[in-house]
């Protein structure tokens, strides 16, 4: 949804300025019914690396529309792989223990019943505990004292 939102505000931007260097290509752009607001976004052609005077794509790790604006400017149909974070791919969960090959969490069906049946009554108790500050207390003591 946050990726579908800054596609669809660079559809109000414009490229304005086109600037080579000698390490990087830089583009000014601006909205088209705002021509005092103004973003560079520098384009390293040996890295196929974007970046952004505005920062979100190193704030929030999603191309800002800045960025997607460039893109389309470009002719580029389909994302740099610099672009794409690898939390947002598939293999995020890669390498983490706990976790198989696809990224699921790895348990067994009886685990799995036993997780939300104790879930089920500690929030039961929790809702209780929190109303009854006997119950609260008991209950406190009941959980450290086997919990440790």
């Amino acid at each position: 949804m946050l990726f579908r939102s800054m596609l669809h505000k660079a559809s109000t931007l414009k490229v304005i300025y086109e600037k080579e260097t000698s390490s990087c290509k830089i583009y000014q752009e601006s909205k088209f019914y705002k021509p005092n607001m103004i973003w560079h976004v520098s384009f390293h052609g040996e890295q196929d690396e974007f970046k952004c005077s505005c920062m979100r794509m190193d704030s929030i790790g999603i191309p800002c529309s800045h960025i997607l604006a460039v893109l389309g400017f470009l002719d580029i149909a389909e994302l740099p792989k610099s672009l794409v974070l690898r939390r947002w791919t598939r293999k995020a969960k890669e390498g983490i223990s706990g976790y198989d090959d696809i990224g699921s969490l790895m348990e067994d069906s009886l685990a799995i019943s036993r997780r939300a049946c104790l879930a089920h009554w500690c929030k039961e108790i929790m809702n209780e505990g929190c109303l009854k500050g006997d119950l609260f207390n008991e209950s406190r003591d009941t959980l450290v004292t086997d919990t440790t």
